[in-house]
């Protein structure tokens, strides 16, 4: 469709179901069946990401310290300087270099591990055989180079955004109305990493072809992909605001990056591909059914 495919990778299994049987029933029967599978795999990643993280980690303390000058007073209701004077606002600097860390790896990736990562899930959604460790380093290793890149281009991207926006909301006026085209930019690019991984590791292509091949992913199923991103949003930003905010629980705060590390990374990842899949898919087939004919 896109004249973008190149076939040195493997295509699509062989379906195997009655195809009237709905996705949605699939799904629940592939998550019921994958669902230690996917906390072992939760567990893989965490721990293989380890060195990616703590360099976002360094990353995200260059913006930390200014996203808590600006919410400490909103969120105690105090002032500035009280707020400065405080040990427990003093550590939640710590926290939202460690929530921008992982909200990073949530909605952007990794780098190779990533990579890995997703060429696991997607052999889960489409319900094809995997070794998930051995399969997980290898498309890690095999996908390393553009995966690298893009995770270096993902952290230019969120530090020259966060930067953008924190620049042209304190100047006020028509200038703060640029936030609106950053949050714009911001939106597209993070339903692009719905496909950019997918694509990464299911064909061979230049990082130019995955970035645009991905914005038109995104432009031709933007409600399905509005749909996923604002369930990411709820629950790996609005769940733990609603701790901090609400009930200001430093344990319920530790309970929900727990459950981070033990399956919720993996659970919407696996949603993601999932859902996101079919139309990569149905593209697959009408690169063949073009190619057929020709």
């Amino acid at each position: 469709m896109f004249g973008f495919f190149n076939y040195s990778k493997p295509g699509p299994g062989v379906p195997k179901r009655d195809p009237n049987q709905s996705r949605m029933s699939i799904y629940f029967e592939l998550l019921r069946r994958k669902w230690w599978n996917l906390v072992k795999l939760n567990l893989l990643y965490f721990v293989s990401a380890i060195p990616f993280f703590v360099v976002t980690m360094v990353v995200m303390g260059f913006l930390s310290s200014r996203i808590t000058d600006a919410v400490s007073p909103v969120f105690y209701e105090i002032s500035e300087t009280e707020a400065a004077a405080m040990p427990m606002i003093a550590g939640f600097d710590l926290i939202i270099k460690f929530a921008l860390a992982i909200l990073f790896t949530v909605f952007f990736g990794l780098g190779p591990v990533t990579a890995g990562y997703t060429y696991i899930l997607r052999n889960y959604s489409r319900e094809e055989h995997v070794y998930p460790v051995a399969d997980f380093f290898e498309h890690a290793k095999s996908n390393f180079l553009q995966s690298f890149c893009l995770w270096i281009i993902d952290l230019i991207v969120f530090v020259l955004v966060t930067t953008a926006i924190t620049f042209y909301s304190s100047m006020g006026g028509a200038v703060s109305l640029l936030n609106a085209f950053i949050f714009l930019f911001l939106l597209i690019y993070l339903m692009m990493h719905l496909y950019i991984y997918q694509i990464m590791i299911t064909f061979k292509l230049s990082m130019g072809s995955i970035f645009k091949n991905s914005f038109i992913f995104v432009m031709s199923n933007v409600p399905k992909n509005m749909l996923l991103l604002l369930i990411l949003v709820v629950v790996h930003i609005g769940v733990p605001y609603v701790i901090t905010t609400v009930f200001m629980s430093v344990v319920g705060l530790a309970v929900f990056y727990l459950l981070e590390a033990l399956i919720l990374a993996a659970l919407f990842g696996f949603t993601t591909n999932y859902f996101v899949y079919p139309a990569i898919e149905k593209c697959i087939k009408e690169a063949e059914a073009q190619s057929d004919k020709e």
